[in-house]
């Protein structure tokens, strides 16, 4: 018994940290105040896309998975007067898990948080436009992120934030912003 201990410790400890790591890339739908779709138009929200990459590595544990997900998001939206373009960083802690219904890998569902950098730019901004509640400049939010992965390779999903303010704005009584996105990767499994 005793031998069995220290072999599962040996074997444990030799494993690497990190199992495999995906790159990918794709595109990001924006979702807020300023998303010049007011009626909330699936359709037209695939015009209004934005670039997404994304690199994960990931710990594996039977059906079970543990990550770290390093995230871009590029999106931007506009109001009568204001345009704004936003480059996000997000650093995420993951978990997925691998549906036991379905074969192995084909879908799995993942959860995540973590920090995300804004950095945006805004164009035909002026002073007076500038409301009470309005939030400008760079800044950190919290994000939450759900989803699902098709075959290793499809992520899909969406992100929220703590505040209804990944476009600098907030208007009375709106919600909290998304940012889904629709990512296609390539998954390096690890020696």
């Amino acid at each position: 018994m005793l031998t069995t201990g220290r072999a599962r410790a040996q074997n444990s400890a030799g494993r690497p940290l990190v199992d495999a790591v995906t790159v990918g890339a794709g595109i990001n739908f924006y979702q807020g105040d300023l998303d010049q779709n007011v009626n909330n138009n699936p359709i037209k929200f695939l015009g209004l896309t934005n670039l997404n990459l994304t690199v994960k590595g990931e710990r594996r544990f039977r059906e079970f998975g543990a990550g770290v997900m390093l995230t871009y998001d590029r999106f931007t939206g506009k109001s009568s007067n204001i345009d704004f373009a936003n480059n996000a960083v997000g650093l995420n802690l993951t978990a997925s898990y691998d549906l036991p219904v379905l074969p192995s890998d084909l879908v799995r569902v993942f959860v995540g948080g973590g920090p995300m950098l804004l950095v945006p730019n805004y164009y035909r901004f002026s002073e007076s436009s500038l409301r009470e509640n309005d939030k400008r400049g760079t800044r950190f939010v919290g994000a939450v992120m759900v989803g699902l992965i098709i075959q290793n390779r499809i992520h899909i999903g969406f992100r929220t934030t703590s505040t209804d303010y990944l476009d600098g704005s907030a208007d009375a009584g709106s919600s909290n912003d998304y940012l889904s996105f629709v990512n296609l990767g390539y998954r390096f499994t690890l020696p």
